[in-house]
């Protein structure tokens, strides 16, 4: 997640609702679009709420005073989420300590089970749909809250060498097929990269203290097969006990940088 967005994301028109609804692809059914057209919505709300807020100068790079996120529950219901762990969010000390830039942000949303059983009929809660729309009620629970971290960080090609596979001397691609991004890469290209790195924690990177990659922090990075082309993203798929972890390799167009965005 960035601090920033483009002005040409932020500048959207006061009625930009975006597409309204999904096609159906091949082995997805109703519920993923529901989710996916729930999630956009979700998106799109929180862009304009920050965009309104852009216009009018109220931005803030602390994490802390950015907009709340909103998200829709059964279609008729807005919970709110809060940003936490803020500490670990400070742009600027993370520049200071990694040399990059790098993003680290959690976000915590109220848990559904509160909603649920505050609308459970065994509950005998009064709603407020049930007197016209004027009554209200406060709950208080102890429960864990769902939360997602998201840690980016901005990477040269150079960099990027020791987890892209197409790079590795061992792939037989130059210099110039691996950035040919019409070039598949072979079946058996995880096989071949798992041959190719004779470390239990792969080869280092310049990033292993900003992911806590490596023996150090005994977690195994990603490997990825080849760089994304400009404005697509690419994810690893490769060994290694992950656990719940999953990455994200992003290049944004090359007139804006030369750089590529790791996400995790």
């Amino acid at each position: 997640m960035s601090s920033s967005f483009r002005e040409d994301l932020l500048n959207t028109p006061d009625d930009f609702n975006g597409p309204q609804s999904f096609q159906k692809v091949p082995g997805h059914d109703d519920n993923d679009i529901d989710d996916e057209n729930i999630t956009y919505h979700n998106a799109i709300a929180f862009l304009g709420t920050w965009a309104a807020l852009k216009r009018t100068g109220g931005t803030s790079s602390s994490i802390s005073e950015r907009p709340p996120v909103p998200a829709m529950m059964y279609d008729n219901t807005t919970v709110t989420g809060s940003w936490v762990q803020t500490d670990y969010s400070n742009i600027t000390v993370a520049y200071s300590k990694f040399g990059r830039v790098v993003n680290n942000v959690t976000l915590s949303m109220p848990h559904a089970g509160v909603f649920a059983a505050a609308r459970h009929e065994d509950n005998e809660i009064l709603q407020p749909d049930e007197l016209g729309g004027t009554g209200q009620y406060v709950m208080r629970a102890s429960v864990v809250s769902p939360s997602v971290n998201v840690l980016c960080a901005n990477a040269m090609e150079s960099e990027l060498e020791p987890i892209i596979w197409a790079a590795f001397p061992s792939s037989n691609m130059t210099n110039s097929t691996k950035l040919a991004y019409n070039v598949t890469p072979p079946v058996d290209w995880k096989d071949r990269a798992r041959w190719a790195v004779d470390k239990p924690f792969g080869n280092a990177t310049a990033l292993d203290d900003v992911f806590e990659w490596g023996e150090k922090y005994g977690r195994q990075k990603p490997i990825f097969p080849m760089y994304p082309a400009e404005y697509n993203s690419i994810t690893n798929a490769s060994w290694g006990s992950y656990g719940r972890d999953a990455y994200l390799l992003i290049k944004a167009p090359e007139k804006t940088t030369s750089n590529y965005t790791l996400f995790n």
